[in-house]
């Protein structure tokens, strides 16, 4: 579950360096950035605790987990975009490209966090085409 804290400290300290930056600038963006961060987090928090509990019991159905929580996913966002904008608390300009930053920056975390996690989970074989050859299993959740 490192990753899941390395993603939560980083965003956070992402989200109140830009709301800083943008006090001292003299503009006024906090729930914009704050609320540009949440649903990236708690989507790719989830997705990642979800992920790691299905892969400490078996690593088999991991792409069907991939699979249904990108269609989650994919909801979710609808849903969080149209909710924060609808409710007239934000910008749309600010709020839109802070979600898209940490929307990329988090996805790319994860897809880091996968591809570790698939060959230290089924050794070096997941990139030679030999699975099982060498590797120690589950060493990526520590």
């Amino acid at each position: 579950m490192r990753l899941v804290l390395w993603m939560t400290v980083g965003s956070v300290a992402a989200a109140t360096l830009a709301t800083a930056g943008a006090a001292l600038g003299g503009a006024h963006a906090g729930a914009e950035v704050w609320l540009g961060m949440a649903g990236p987090l708690l989507s790719a928090v989830a997705f990642w605790t979800a992920l790691a509990r299905r892969a400490r019991k078996a690593a088999q159905g991991l792409t069907r987990l991939v699979v249904a929580a990108f269609a989650v996913k994919f909801v979710f966002f609808a849903a969080y975009v149209v909710a924060v904008l609808q409710s007239g608390w934000v910008r749309p300009k600010p709020f839109v490209a802070c979600f898209a930053v940490f929307y990329v920056a988090l996805h790319l975390v994860e897809t880091s966090g996968l591809r570790r996690m698939g060959s230290e989970t089924f050794g070096r074989g997941a990139r030679t085409g030999r699975l099982g050859e060498t590797g120690s299993p589950r060493r990526w959740d520590q």
